[in-house]
């Protein structure tokens, strides 16, 4: 310790320092933790998604020797072809793949989601009949009798089966059928919901009864010279248009894709992470600098007896290093106690991820540590070299309150950069459409952004006075109002800096604010005017229409005609592609502007879009592409709509539909009906959901409620979105409570005096109130004013992608605006409390 005192001559001194401060820095370790927390919460949850999905695969992939498939995403293979591949060489067994998906009903008889995405069909084809290696019998015997169904143990529970119970459910090809629940399933790692049935029964419901989506094949290797690579080479030679394939193989395969997919979702949760930490810089930033400025008579002493800049500067960012890899380190463990209770919270709903445990990596642990003392130390570099430069005598005579330098270079500058930001900005909105106009506006978002911080100490001066003109004509704010907004000018740069957190906060609140509320909007105009029709059958939400449920809906009493809107995925000219396609002529129902050529689905036939047309460079009367279940086949464009979001980019003839999707796959996500106005609108709506309650999964909806349905998922994405905003708000108001915090410290002597000369406990707190409303009000006013020219500018650059309303959201603004009001009282409560408590002859004294 000796040696280490000579060598660092500063660090007791740092170490004294943090002891002494440790209450002044606690609310800085707390914006480090919540920053850093969301980080590795969002790796360790999207590591332990993917672990899950590749634990899941490989359990159910991995043991199998072969799998022969389509070279296509949308192929099968025909049934037929097990006998053929059974006889090859090797060959032990087979074991057809069929991937379905069903409603189940509760005991009350209502349609259910027992997991977003349904419960997945499975069958045991195993010539011995035993269960494949990845699916356990938990409880009861297997399927054994056409009419025999098993059920894993979580989805039984949850339905509230038990054995011998009568279930029904809901299958794309068999319609609704009945069995009865002969065992349970033991649970995968997963909690996957399956339904187990006889081989019989999974093809004649799930399948055309000819094709399966692969084949699983089992290879004695005892057989002497017998491997499967030599069975595989054989299996290709006899099929070179199929895939064949180790289950290891396909297993990456699935992974890889699994991986590519939450890569974006990663991202995104990982940007608001790092958004806290940004506007935790500027609570750290003030932090630093007012202790900074409050120890300057301690800090010119310590230069007075020989300390050097460097060592001075270097003593206050290693008090940041500790505060960024305390709060870094707890911020790591918060994260994983966050992502445990997030997985715990999907488990609930039935959506398990994982009964393995958390998946905590490296890169959840390194990147969240790095970044929060990343962040700290820059945020704390401008205090501490502040505090190098610390001229030792005159410091001697200066108080605490010495001034963070001159703010008159910084104002010119902020000026010129938030000027130029608001041209770019309204000029960019005003012309500007697609991707040149995003990026026109993100600088001129970059330059108002960076205009606010460097003017902000000279905005702050009028928006105080003008704030404390409102304030301080009011009855109980007279003397306090007025101190008050002293108080807030007595520092601009600090008031600035506060409030900055908080503007910037909000500034991304409003973007949000304006472009979801347009977008909802919009939304419901283009649905609205993309159809025609009276009344549309829709599914719950993640689920689709079978097949089966479709015909008849134009037979019912009041119906005149009706469409069911199929989907499917295919390749067209390279690219991959979802498209819709009606089983019936829906011109009548759907407002198709044709652009180019005409409307016409006879045959073999594509409509496009616009926009697809100018990517793809197609004109009508060009043929495209599609890869359909045989192969690839040359179609023609006949027509050129105008963007229509209920089709989607492109149109597909039925006839070529069913060529294209496998029978399992094929679903409606609509069913478009006209009224012929036998009766109105309420009883036309009872009446057809009475000839649908058979099919209990169906939902009737006028044209406008199902765009208010659209509308209003779009809103529980906006609600999602705020929800990870709020987390940098909080952080904002925590920099309101810190800087409130350190200056009673800072005006420990002023509060003594202004008690001893009769200032009462309440008047003292209500000045503080005042002053935090004051800070939290400027921040607030300038950050959404800014993010609503820029919700405005970028929603406008979208008008080509089908946002044509520009909505402002006033009651939002007026909410928030509100808001901070009452944050500005909440954030004041404990320095407020804290500054009530100073004994008055104490505080002189000090």
């Amino acid at each position: 310790m000796p040696t280490t005192q000579r060598r660092y001559p500063l660090a007791r001194v740092t170490l004294a320092n943090l002891a002494s401060h440790k209450l002044r820095l606690l609310l800085t370790i707390v914006s480090v933790v919540l920053g850093t927390s969301f980080i590795s919460a969002s790796l360790v949850f999207t590591a332990t998604l993917q672990s899950s999905f590749q634990e899941m695969f490989n359990s159910s992939l991995s043991s199998i020797d072969l799998r022969v498939s389509s070279s296509n995403q949308i192929g099968s293979v025909p049934f037929t072809e097990r006998a053929k591949i059974a006889s090859v060489k090797g060959v032990a067994g087979t074991n057809p793949v069929v991937v379905g998906g069903l409603a189940i009903t509760d005991q009350d008889g209502k349609a259910q989601i027992a997991q977003p995405g349904g419960v997945t069909a499975v069958g045991n084809f195993h010539n011995t009949g035993s269960l494949t290696k990845d699916i356990r019998l938990a409880t009861g015997h297997l399927p054994q009798a056409y009419n025999h169904i098993a059920l894993s143990q979580p989805l039984a529970k949850t339905m509230q089966y038990r054995l011998g119970d009568t279930v029904e459910w809901m299958s794309a090809a068999g319609g609704i059928e009945k069995g009865i629940l002969v065992g349970t399933l033991a649970p995968t790692s997963t909690d996957q919901a399956q339904m187990l049935f006889t081989p019989e029964h999974l093809i004649k419901s799930f399948t055309d009864g000819k094709n399966v989506n692969a084949i699983d094949v089992d290879v004695d290797t005892s057989q002497p010279g017998i491997t499967v690579q030599q069975v595989r080479a054989e299996l290709q030679k006899m099929y070179p248009k199929y895939k064949v394939q180790t289950g290891q193989e396909v297993a990456d395969e699935m992974n890889k894709e699994i991986r590519k997919n939450l890569t974006f979702f990663n991202y995104f949760l990982v940007a608001f992470g790092v958004i806290a930490l940004v506007v935790g810089t500027f609570l750290i930033y003030n932090t630093f600098a007012m202790i900074v400025a409050q120890r300057i008579r301690e800090l010119a002493l310590l230069r007075a007896i020989g300390a050097t800049r460097r060592q001075v500067t270097l003593s206050v960012l290693a008090e940041a290093l500790v505060v960024g890899l305390l709060g870094a380190v707890l911020g790591v463990a918060a994260g994983a106690g966050l992502a445990f209770g997030l997985a715990a919270l999907m488990s609930k709903v039935g959506m398990a991820i994982s009964n393995g445990g958390l998946t905590v990596t490296a890169t959840s642990i390194v990147v969240p540590l790095v970044l929060g003392v990343l962040v700290t130390l820059v945020s704390a570099w401008v205090p501490a070299r502040r505090a190098g430069n610390i001229p030792p005598v005159q410091a001697m005579h200066q108080d605490s309150n010495t001034a963070m330098g001159s703010v008159k270079g910084r104002t010119i500058a902020g000026a010129v950069f938030l000027v130029v930001g608001i041209v770019v900005t309204v000029v960019a909105g005003a012309s500007m459409v697609g991707k040149p106009g995003f990026i026109t506006v993100g600088v001129g978002a970059l330059a108002m952004i960076l205009g606010l911080f460097l003017a902000g100490p000279a905005l702050s001066k009028p928006a105080v006075y003008a704030l404390g003109s409102l304030i301080k004509p009011l009855p109980p704010f007279r003397q306090t109002g007025t101190l008050a907004m002293r108080n807030a000018l007595r520092n601009p740069v600090r008031t600035a800096t506060t409030a900055f957190a908080l503007t910037l906060g909000l500034i991304l609140v409003s973007i949000v604010g304006v472009m979801g509320s347009s977008t909802t909007a919009s939304t419901k105009q283009v649905i609205t005017g993309g159809l025609s029709c009276d009344f549309v059958i829709v599914p719950p939400t993640n689920m689709l229409i079978p097949r089966q449920f479709t015909p008849g809906v134009e037979d019912m009493v009041g119906v005149e005609d009706s469409s069911a809107i199929f989907y499917g995925f295919t390749d067209i000219d390279g690219e991959s592609m979802m498209f819709a396609s009606p089983d019936r002529d829906a011109s009548h129902m759907i407002n198709y502007e044709v652009a180019e050529g005409r409307y016409d689905m006879s045959g073999d036939t594509l409509l496009i879009s616009q926009k697809f047309a100018e990517k793809m460079h197609v004109h009508a009367g060009d043929t495209m592409t599609v890869e359909t279940l045989t192969g690839d086949q040359k179609v023609p464009v006949k027509g050129i709509f105008k963007d229509n979001a209920v089709i989607g980019d492109v149109v597909m003839s039925f006839p070529l539909y069913e060529r294209v999707v496998p029978p399992s796959h094929q679903f409606a996500y609509l069913i478009l009906v006209q009224s012929n106005g036998m009766y109105g609108v309420s009883t036309m709506k009872a009446q057809l959901q009475n000839s649908l309650a058979k099919l209990k999964i169906l939902r009737v909806q006028t044209t406008e409620e199902f765009a208010g349905r659209q509308a209003k998922l779009l809103d529980s994405m906006l609600s999602g979105l705020y929800a990870l905003l709020m987390l940098s708000i909080i952080i904002a108001v925590l920099g309101v409570v810190n800087t409130l915090a350190l200056s009673v410290t800072e005006r420990r002597q002023e509060i003594g005096m202004l008690r001893a000369i009769g200032m009462s406990r309440a008047s003292l707190r209500q000045m503080f109130y005042v002053e935090s409303i004051v800070l939290s009000v400027f921040g607030t006013v300038l950050g959404t004013a800014a993010g609503t020219l820029l919700g405005w500018a970028l929603t406008n650059t979208m008008s080509k992608y089908g946002i044509s309303i520009v909505v402002i959201p006033w009651q939002m603004i007026v909410s928030v605006l509100m808001g901070s009001v009452v944050v500005g009282v909440l954030a004041a409560l404990g320095p407020a409390k804290r500054a009530a408590k100073i004994s008055p002859l104490r505080a002189i004294a000090d």
